[in-house]
Order: structure tokens, then C-alpha cells, then sequence
């Protein structure tokens, strides 16, 4: 995503979007903590949770919704990219 940006010209370099990134963990930390009393904690179980986000003008990230049940169909190459490793990584985290 970040080569994208810089082919567009809104960023110089790649590694400048690690600043939007670091925005993005902030909104996804700050909105676990606002919802924690809530979540549910169950013993050998865990939930993945789908954040969808726009990028305004300027880069700076807009919360749109968060998902209970994201999609994990691989309609598109970026899919098809993404996918199988946040499965595999999941998988290795929870075991």
C-alpha cells in the first residue's frame, strides 16, 4: 500500500507511512480500551476482528467500522496476498 502512496506522490518513501500505520494501531488500542469492560473473555478461544479504514487527503486514517466477522474471501490480488498470511499468523498465535 505504501509503494502506492509514493507512486501517487503523497508520501517521499515507503517507511513514511509508518506514520499513518502507527495512527491506525493508536485508533484500533484506543478503541479496544473504550470497549473492554464488554468483550467477552473465554478460556482457549479468540475472536478476529475486522477494522475498516479510509485514508482522508492528508493520510490521516478515518475509523469506519469494526467487523465481528471480516471477510476472508480473496476476491482481489491484495486479498490474495494478505489473507493467507493473517491465518497463518493467527493460527500461530493462538497455539
Amino acid at each position: 500500500m505504501a509503494k502506492h502512496f509514493v507512486e501517487q506522490g503523497k508520501i517521499k518513501s515507503e517507511s513514511e507511512f509508518d506514520i499513518v500505520k502507527k495512527k491506525i494501531d493508536e485508533i484500533c488500542r484506543l478503541t479496544f480500551e473504550a470497549v473492554k469492560p464488554r468483550l467477552d473473555s473465554k478460556f482457549g478461544c479468540f475472536e478476529l476482528f475486522g477494522f475498516d479504514f479510509m485514508l482522508d487527503s492528508e493520510l490521516n486514517p478515518v475509523l469506519i467500522e469494526v467487523n465481528t466477522n471480516p471477510a476472508m474471501f480473496t476476491d482481489t490480488s491484495v486479498q490474495k496476498d494478505i489473507l493467507p498470511k493473517l491465518v497463518n499468523d493467527t493460527i500461530n498465535l493462538a497455539v
